[in-house]
């Protein structure tokens, strides 16, 4: 499971999940209530520095050096990891893909790597970043 240095967490904003980002390139969902592994969302190709949640809960954020912000429909996930739970005795860590069906949007930039993003009051994404020239 975990085989990389974790770079960032992040709680989902009703406290259930947990989501790290690596050095693997990989987000690992978590659900705290059953310590389980929920989902690996790949898409990035660098290191991951920063992970925020939607004030709605609705969508995950990533970013790192790779210049990529992705988002992700977190509210999709965890509706098919509670339906997962409720009609199957699943697996303590099920068969993971690579989350594909979850990813919203990819924002790529030229040179700018992601540091940090936050959500404002209003659910307005702001990021922080460092232009590599």
């Amino acid at each position: 499971m975990l085989q990389s240095t974790i770079h960032c967490l992040a709680f989902s904003t009703c406290g259930r999940y947990l989501a790290s980002g690596s050095a693997d390139n990989k987000i690992l969902i978590w659900d705290l209530s059953h310590g389980q592994l929920v989902s690996s969302l790949n898409k990035h190709t660098g290191i991951l520095y920063t992970l925020a949640f939607s004030r709605d809960g609705n969508i995950l954020t990533a970013g790192g050096l790779d210049c990529l912000l992705t988002l992700w429909d977190f509210s999709k996930l965890t509706e098919d990891h509670v339906a997962n739970i409720s009609s199957t005795s699943s697996s303590h860590n099920p068969e993971l893909g690579d989350g594909e069906n979850y990813l919203l949007r990819t924002f790529p930039t030229k040179n700018s790597s992601f540091l940090s993003l936050h959500f404002t009051r209003r659910n307005l994404l702001i990021s922080v970043g460092v232009f590599k020239s």
